[in-house]
């Protein structure tokens, strides 16, 4: 499933010219900023009145719909395939030369670090705010609804301020927010205060965070 980031894009970079790559990559961005929000929302849904099979059962069936129209109408991006690419002494030498370049491992480290926060959030909050806090599915997906929010505001918000501000002020207001959200969630959980807007308003600022940071990339 991960692999899909990755062959997605290099798919589209291989297909396209640079306008359409970056009118295409768009549509991806807001594809996944959205799914946060629809999935739990319709997933919900099912598991009330269908039952928690059904979730797998769709996902099934629209994966298996999706490859069939990539087997049949999807062609083959690379035109000058390289037969030594996924030799490991080669990957291992390109990965050995990216570790020691700064102006690489701080980015990425960085950007880790940030959508390490949020995959810890998705995989954690169903536990926390369902078994802990007790709240249903349906209300549950709407806090994932909520923090999404966060993430499309601070996206459009700062893709208007892109040519106004420098690229380094936009990353660094971006970074800040998600250090503020992050901080807040720690130090009202350290106080005691661990109902559901003590969890869901720190990490809306912490997408908001992401979205503002993303807007120059």
């Amino acid at each position: 499933v991960c692999s899909l980031t990755v062959t997605s894009r290099a798919t589209i970079r291989e297909l396209y010219d640079d306008a359409r790559v970056t009118r295409l990559t768009a549509y991806i961005a807001m594809a996944e900023a959205m799914a946060p929000a629809i999935g739990p929302i319709l997933g919900a849904e099912i598991l009330t009145f269908m039952g928690w099979r059904w979730n797998f059962i769709l996902v099934f069936t629209v994966s298996g719909l999706a490859l069939i129209g990539l087997v049949l109408a999807l062609p083959e991006s690379n035109v000058t395939p390289n037969r030594r690419a996924l030799h490991l002494g080669p990957v291992l030498a390109v990965y050995g030369r990216l570790l020691v370049t700064r102006d690489f491992i701080g980015p990425v480290m960085a950007a880790g670090l940030v959508f390490g926060g949020l995959m810890l959030y998705i995989t954690a909050a169903p536990f926390l705010l369902m078994g802990a806090l007790g709240l249903t599915p349906r209300e549950f997906s709407q806090t994932q609804a909520a923090v999404v929010v966060g993430y499309i505001v601070g996206l459009v918000g700062a893709s208007r301020l892109v040519e106004r501000l420098p690229q380094i002020a936009l990353l660094t207001a971006g970074l800040a927010a998600v250090l503020a959200g992050g901080v807040s969630l720690l130090g009202l959980a350290l106080a005691g205060f661990t109902g559901y807007w003590a969890v869901v308003a720190p990490f809306a600022l912490y997408t908001f965070g992401i979205g503002v940071a993303m807007a120059p990339l």
